[in-house]
């Protein structure tokens, strides 16, 4: 049986929180039944062998079934691991199911005290875990859901034999927490720590085997785990720790409990109380004192002194009880209870650095102590429910009051580094992100101590205490990262011309990228200062056309490639050596060294890019180094595979996104499997689109929104069918009968005549059956056709997931190794392309912004404006006008009448692209028009920033962009911002649709693009679509809410005419937004001179004024 892989059960898991949504729940109330489900099972399931082992033992030696069970197998002395008594262990639990006698959430509270009184570790741990839990005088979760819950949990056994690396089920429970975590918002923040920002901390840390490790406000443990797996990782004994934490809240202690055992930590100590009061890891009456103190306390709390212990540990001085300012009592606490050769890592809000009153003193004897060793500053939003900035706080403690910290390294002493991260991270929709290459940049700053321009910077004590920044620590102060002002050239602006010290000013770019400026630049004759955008750059997409297909960057670029090729070569002997070393980090930090070293040499990337590169790969990949030293490589294609089936095989699609057919194993060994599986899946995508259009079409005209919502079509149809066969059903059965008679050998001819009256009488009913048979006839067939469409995918996914096994089962163990390894060094190449790919595209930027700034001087734009103001004034005197009374006092030329009303699926054809931003091997590189390139513009040009990303053939052919093409906004997290309008004036070859969109393909005979696209943002139709918006967090159209939208359109001519004249109007707004736009950039550049001295304003003349 393959073993369970982490995709697997995070799957599995998701499902299962799905069962609780349902119910109506949030995460924050759904997340404590989960944990109890899946600590209950993993708890059964290890205990049945271990009782079977004991039981069996004394069976061998000669002890009777019966006594060895009773004595032996139910005595909790006997188990090294936890005694699950009868009533908490699975099997009979599976029996209740069917058992009526009691509600089956009452035996599950039964199983967990149960399981809670019969091992001491478990004492108040699952309390709060109540699934006859009442709330206004309804239970929580229902008995259904709980029956649900242990049928769901019942699909997979969770012994660690099971699993594809030995902590999978501690990674797991991460990987809950941390969904629980980002769906209760700011509630998850009292929990959870983003992991990113723990594994900075811990490297930062560095801690080793046999130290003692302290979290004062440890939530769910992260802190604690990630420094035990650090640990592991780097080959150091993970049990020979300690490990001590505390939090003030019951949940996330049980939470935290319940981490550790998953992880299998036995030995922790983790306590519930208030730390600032009473602190609770003591040794012989006085706090004890740890190696590594880490924590993320609660932001800007207030505290009280009432009854507080060990008050002495605030000895630096008390920050006020009121105002939200606990912060910094937190840090005394954690320098108090610090070793002399420790170190701290705190998070801590922006405001500690530099409030002033008693915070100011507090930092003032910190700084005069020397015990701050770095500031960290953090990019903003991190934080689940905390969007203002933080920083991180790595301090030493000094017990001997020395000016000089001996804790501290000899270099460091007296200096605090600054490192102002703050602007690199992922932007994500609702939380940033820290990327591995971020990690990395911030841990090996710190690790080498250095200086980097723009980012880090040494400062000393004396500095720092003068009167200039008077012990201000904001991060700001002495690294500011803000980017150069925008240069501006006046006379470029005013005449045009590039100029040359804006190209040379970024030399180091071109030449990077092996680049020559001259592909893209004229030199002016008899004038050095300024270029020109060589003839052939006509349009500003040509720039990027240019970039792209430059010999000296392919050939650069090329080099790259082998260089890693050549690299990879001579380290896979580091991976295949992984299950016997198993030392990771030392891997990881020879690749990290490796990598840079044999790359940095060609200048492209810098070493920050270069290890970012790794560590994004390394971070990624790491599931699979887990596998690969626990089953091998054939574990790592096994795990593959598995988690390819159970995705394929999934008809709930639950959990994480993940497309299977995606996998980099699929694109490698089933290429040929892959265009019929992407045929079939648009087919059906295609006849579900024509069924729900079909439901939803031909609504009543008197029906209100709720009757909208729920209108079937064909279900009206259905009930008018059976209603009329109720209505008729008894005159049916007089015709049959009446029929029957008279095709007997003794009917009479009154026999027939009777049998033709009836069938007389019956006429309209027939006619009324046959036309709504006729009406519901075209639903019928594509229901058919729905279902054998689906049919032959389940046919195609059962033969892909077969055919998938079969080849991988051929494989040797060699095979698989190679295949391994070539698909990791894919991933890795993957990895690098798209950092060059960023840099080549920082050069594109640069060279567009230089044809935004100066392709079109001030005075080409004025007279164009000035042209099309012509233009738009004369067809606005030919518009009617309006006396006082709306009148119209002269009649235009035609009428514009013969408006028709129709839905948009009758001009339209309505994709939903699949396209997202994600970047594949394998596939072919696009240009994504995605989700804000449409809400912003009202227009779609190819010369526009797009993103960069990947698609198959079959997604390019169907969601290229034409000329003519409509798309609009289909979800978003508001209603407000769906069935947003944009129309395509020009396009390329690469230009796809992408996620989030619905593409609109129209005949262009019956409808003009502009013009629909003008009504599709009117206020009766943006009214239509947040109507028919469904969702509760997220909102969205359906196919055929689009596919009806409600359209009133007049002749094409008539569209035509007004889309010309809203487009004059439209380009009129735009080269006057242009025209301020220069004149801004204009302002800037004068401003520039004037101030800076560059320039001097012309005297007035004499008798004149400055006016002139």
């Amino acid at each position: 049986m393959p073993k369970l892989s982490l995709a697997k059960l995070e799957r599995h898991l998701y499902g299962a929180a799905d069962i609780l949504r349902r119910e109506g729940m949030d995460a924050a109330t759904y997340k404590d039944f989960i944990f109890g489900m899946l600590f209950l099972k993993r708890c059964s399931d290890v205990f049945e062998p271990a009782y079977e082992k004991i039981v069996a033992r004394k069976v061998a030696q000669g002890m009777s079934r019966e006594d060895a069970e009773a004595n032996y197998g139910e005595n909790p002395d006997f188990y090294d691991e936890f005694f699950v008594p009868g009533r908490a262990r699975w099997s009979h639990l599976q029996g209740k199911l069917n058992d009526a006698s009691e509600p089956f959430g009452a035996v599950l509270d039964k199983a967990l005290a149960a399981l809670s009184e019969s091992n001491e570790s478990l004492q108040h741990v699952l309390d709060h875990i109540q699934f006859m839990k009442v709330q206004s005088n309804k239970r929580i979760v229902s008995d259904e859901a709980c029956k649900e819950l242990v049928r769901h949990f019942n699909r997979y056994r969770l012994r660690s034999e099971d699993f594809q690396f030995s902590d999978l089920l501690g990674s797991a429970y991460e990987f809950l927490i941390n969904m629980f975590a980002e769906s209760a918002g700011k509630k998850g923040g009292d929990f959870y720590t983003p992991r990113d920002v723990i594994r900075l901390m811990v490297r930062v840390l560095n801690p080793t085997p046999g130290m003692s490790i302290y979290d004062p406000t440890c939530g769910s443990g992260g802190m604690l785990i990630i420094s035990r797996e650090y640990i592991e990782q780097s080959g150091g004994d993970p049990t020979n720790l300690r490990l001590c934490g505390q939090v003030n809240d019951a949940s996330a202690w049980s939470i935290c409990k319940i981490n550790m055992l998953l992880h299998s930590i036995r030995g922790s100590d983790i306590r519930l109380e208030d730390t600032l009061l009473h602190p609770l890891h003591r040794e012989g009456g006085e706090l004890e004192r740890f190696d590594r103190v880490i924590a993320n306390p609660p932001f800007s709390q207030n505290y009280t002194k009432s009854n507080m212990e060990f008050p002495e540990r605030y000895r630096w001085g008390w920050c006020p009880t009121s105002g939200k300012k606990a912060d910094l009592m937190f840090a005394q606490h954690m320098l108090a209870v610090c070793k002399p050769g420790g170190m701290v890592a705190t998070v801590m809000p922006h405001g500690v650095l530099f409030r002033g009153g008693a915070e100011k003193e507090i930092r003032k004897k910190f700084l005069q102590q020397d015990l701050l060793e770095a500031i960290i500053s953090l990019p903003q939003n991190l934080f689940y429910g905390a969007s203002i900035p933080a920083c991180i706080l790595i301090m030493r403690s000094n017990i001997t009051g020395q000016p000089l910290n001996p804790n501290k390294p000899e270099n460091r002493r007296g200096k605090v580094l600054f490192i102002n991260a703050d602007a690199e991270y992922l932007a994500g929709r609702a939380q940033n992100y820290l990327r591995p290459e971020d990690i990395e940049k911030v841990a090996s700053t710190f690790e080498r101590y250095a200086e980097v321009p723009g980012y880090s910077k040494i400062v000393t004590f004396d500095e720092i205490a003068d009167g200039a920044n008077d012990f201000n620590l904001n991060v700001r102060r002495y690294v500011d990262n803000s980017p150069p002002p925008e240069p501006h050239d006046v006379r470029a602006h005013l005449a045009g011309g590039i100029p040359v010290a804006e190209i040379e000013g970024n030399s180091a770019l071109f030449e990077s990228l092996g680049f020559s400026p001259d592909v893209l630049f004229a030199h002016r004759p008899n004038d050095e200062r300024y270029r020109d955008f060589k003839p052939s750059i006509t349009e500003r997409p040509a720039i990027a056309r240019l970039i792209e297909a430059d010999a000296g960057l392919l050939a650069r670029t090329g080099a790259l490639r082998d260089a890693l090729t050549e690299w990879w070569a001579s380290q896979t002997g580091s991976l295949v050596a992984l299950p016997h070393g198993r030392n990771l980090n030392a891997v990881r930090s020879e690749f990290l060294r490796g990598f840079t070293e044999a790359l940095l040499q060609l200048g492209v990337l810098n070493n920050f890019k270069l290890s970012g590169v790794v560590a994004a790969w390394w971070t990624e990949t790491l599931p699979d180094f887990k596998t690969l030293i626990e089953n091998g490589f054939c574990g790592v294609v096994d795990g593959w595979v598995d988690a390819i089936a159970d995705a394929v095989e999934d008809d709930d699609n639950v959990g994480p996104a993940f497309d299977p057919f995606c996998h980099k194993l699929v694109k490698r060994t089933m290429a040929d499997y892959l265009q019929r599986i992407d045929d079939a899946k648009s087919e059906i995508a295609r006849l579900k689109g024509e069924k729900e259009a079909f439901e939803q079409s031909n609504p009543p005209d008197d029906a209100d929104d709720e009757d909208l919502a729920s209108w079937n079509y064909a279900k009206d149809l259905e009930r008018q069918v059976k209603e009329l066969k109720a209505e008729f059903k008894d005159a049916i059965k007089d015709l049959t009968r009446l029929e029957k008679a008279a095709t007997k050998k003794k009917a009479t001819d009154a026999d027939r005549r009777a049998a033709e009256a009836a069938r007389r009488e019956l006429q309209p009913y027939f006619d009324q059956m046959a036309v709504l048979e006729m009406e519901l006839a075209p639903y019928e067939q594509i229901k058919t056709d729905l279902a054998a469409a689906r049919a032959t995918f389940r046919a195609l996914t059962n033969a892909f997931v077969d055919e998938l096994k079969n080849r991988c089962a051929a494989m040797g163990e060699d095979e698989k190794q190679a295949l391994v390894l070539e698909l990791f060094a894919q991933d890795l190449q993957a990895g690098l392309d798209g950092a060059v790919r960023d840099k080549q595209q920082e050069l594109t930027r640069f060279a567009e912004n230089l044809w935004d700034k100066y392709a079109r001087s001030l005075s080409v734009l004025t007279e164009t404006r000035e042209k099309i103001s012509i233009l738009l004034k004369g067809k606005l005197n030919k518009m009617p006008v309006y006396n006082s009374d709306g009148i119209e006092e002269t009649a235009s030329n035609e009428s514009d009448g013969d408006w028709q009303k129709m839905p948009l699926s009758s001009v339209a054809d309505i994709r939903f692209s699949s396209v997202n931003k994600v970047s594949l091997p394998g596939e072919d590189p696009v240009r994504l028009c995605n989700y804000i390139d449409v809400y912003n513009n009202d227009y779609v040009t190819k010369d526009m920033d797009f993103m960069r990303a990947t698609a198959t053939k079959s997604e390019i052919d169907r969601f290229r962009l034409q000329v003519g093409d409509v798309i609009i906004t289909k979800d978003s997290e508001k209603p407000d911002d769906i069935g947003i309008p944009t129309v395509v004036d020009s396009t390329a070859s690469d230009l796809v649709c992408g996620y989030h969109l619905a593409l609109l393909r129209l005949n262009q005979a019956e409808v003009d693009p502009t013009f629909l696209s003008k009504q599709l943002a009117h206020h009766r139709i943006a009214r239509y679509f947040g109507q028919q918006a469904n969702g509760t967090t997220r909102y969205g159209l359906s196919a055929a809410a689009i596919a009806n939208t409600p359209l009133h359109l007049p002749r094409p001519e008539s569209q035509k005419a007004a889309s010309k004249l809203m487009r004059m109007l439209d380009e009129h707004i735009n080269q006057s937004e242009a025209v301020i736009e220069k004149l801004k950039r204009l302002r800037a550049g004068l401003q520039e001179d004037l101030l800076s001295g560059s320039a001097s304003a012309p005297e007035p003349s004499e008798g004149g004024s400055t006016e002139e």
